[in-house]
């Protein structure tokens, strides 16, 4: 996998869980979530400087990036919060000097009994040494509510 593929995921995985939990006690700083999508990558921990540091780098023109980027933005959301989103698809695609990530995800918040889904092609303009941001195609946000019985 290119740096590029790598940076194209590791953005959309930043922002949406994927089976993120504590690597030991949950430190003071949220500073050891292990997320699978991002371990995979070699990024290291969630919202970590290398994790974050690599993308910064390569979105390193892209100004809306940057600020999503910013470290008060990114989640350290583990899997058994009560409010969470979940990648269950994830697709990549490249062609020529573009890659397109799809992807379909789920959320959830307990407390409130609600459940929602969505997907979403982000498109990114692909350099050497550089990402953009092109497009984002999202779909229709799908609310449900659900009950939970306690026995």
């Amino acid at each position: 996998m290119t740096n590029q593929e790598k940076a194209a995921i590791g953005y959309v995985s930043t922002f949406i869980g994927n089976e993120c939990w504590w690597d030991g006690d949950a430190n003071a700083d949220r500073s050891n979530l292990d997320c699978k999508i991002i371990t995979s990558l070699g990024l290291g921990y969630q919202c970590s400087e290398t994790h974050l540091g690599f993308l910064r780098k390569w979105f390193s023109s892209d100004k809306d990036v940057l600020s999503e980027l910013e470290n008060s933005n990114c989640p350290t959301t583990p899997y058994t919060a009560t409010i969470q989103d979940t990648l269950d698809k994830i697709v990549l695609t490249i062609k020529g000097d573009s890659i397109s990530v799809y992807y379909e995800a789920s959320a959830v918040n307990l407390r409130e009994q609600e459940s929602w889904e969505w997907s979403e092609t982000v498109y990114f303009s692909v350099t050497t040494n550089n990402l953009r941001i092109i497009n984002k195609d999202k779909s229709e946000v799908k609310h449900e509510k659900f009950e939970m019985i306690v026995e």
